[in-house]
């Protein structure tokens, strides 16, 4: 999708609307050190149902300690490391190659749904095969536990808010009919 496309779509929605769904090839270049015989080789195909877009991360969390806690505190967040918000929160930018993104966040407990299919060389591999390439060749995974959050109070990950980056790159499909988002994922 071209950029002018990603941002007409999100604009019409509903800031905070769940029930988008986003389809998106994204390359597992960052699991790898640079030397690896698998950078630029490796991709997965992601499909996202029922993200919920526009909303700020702060915000976010700020409400799941009122509803699950009953403090009313506001989130204070970091600031982007080697990013820029081009519309908060919206879409970044990475300083450093200048690639823009989708921004999405999301709690475990959230009624969204992920589903992945891995390519080698442009060949479909299972799951198994991929973590296997993952667990001997991949940098050491990174836990989505926020340490932050569990201080101001967000202590089980469930509740805690992840962020992810969609590369505009990557992205091939945003909408909110769930079958046609399946059909394109499924290509």
């Amino acid at each position: 999708m071209q950029e002018q496309q990603i941002k007409s779509i999100v604009k019409s929605l509903y800031k905070g609307q769940m029930g988008v769904n986003i389809v998106a090839e994204i390359s597992c270049d960052n699991n790898f050190n640079t030397t690896s015989l698998f950078v630029g080789r490796l991709k997965k195909r992601t499909l996202v149902i029922n993200a919920r877009l526009g909303t700020s991360y702060s915000n976010s969390n700020s409400y799941e300690l009122e509803k699950n806690y009953g403090i009313k505190k506001v989130y204070k967040s970091n600031s982007i490391k080697g990013m820029i918000w081009l519309e908060y929160p919206l879409f970044k930018q990475s300083c450093k190659t200048n690639k823009k993104y989708l921004a999405m966040n999301y709690r475990l407990n959230d009624k969204t749904e992920f589903y992945n299919r891995y390519y080698l060389d442009n060949k479909e591999i299972s799951a198994n095969q991929y973590s296997s390439i993952l667990e001997k060749y991949g940098k050491k995974k990174k836990t989505t536990y926020c340490k932050k959050q569990e201080i101001f109070g967000l202590k089980k990950e469930e509740e805690q808010t992840k962020v992810l980056n969609y590369c505009f790159d990557g992205i091939i499909l945003i909408n909110t009919n769930k079958e046609e988002a399946m059909k394109e994922f499924n290509k």
